[in-house]
């Protein structure tokens, strides 16, 4: 498998649907749920940043990235250098950025680029 074929939808939509339904006719509340979704989000982004391998990530260089380029280098190489040049590190999740904002707004609510709002509904 790799990263591209991830299926992001819910398999049991409509009884997950009805599952909401039922808890919203028991209670006008959902902040506890939520925060229990929130915090199991942000423990996974914690975990994939830690990660110590490219994981499913294809390699860096796009199509035909053992293809030489003008400097002698494939095109896999020349783009781990310029990641590792700008994160540290060859590997790192395309979500890392260059400054670290992007990766840091999705480990932690209290940081400055995040949006986080837990309200009653």
């Amino acid at each position: 498998m790799v990263a591209s074929n991830f299926d992001f939808t819910i398999q049991n939509r409509e009884d997950f649907r009805r599952g909401l339904d039922r808890l919203g006719t028991a209670t006008d509340d959902f902040r506890i749920p939520f925060r229990l979704i929130a915090s199991d989000f942000y423990r996974s982004q914690k975990k994939i940043f830690s990660l110590q391998s490219t994981g499913l990530y294809p390699p860096l260089g796009g199509f035909n990235f053992f293809t030489v380029e003008k400097n002698g280098l494939t095109r896999r190489r020349n783009a781990e250098d310029r990641k590792e040049r700008k994160t540290g590190r060859p590997w790192a999740p395309i979500l890392y950025g260059e400054t670290g904002d992007l990766k840091d707004s999705t480990l932690s609510r209290n940081h400055r680029y995040s949006i986080f709002f837990l309200g009653r509904q």
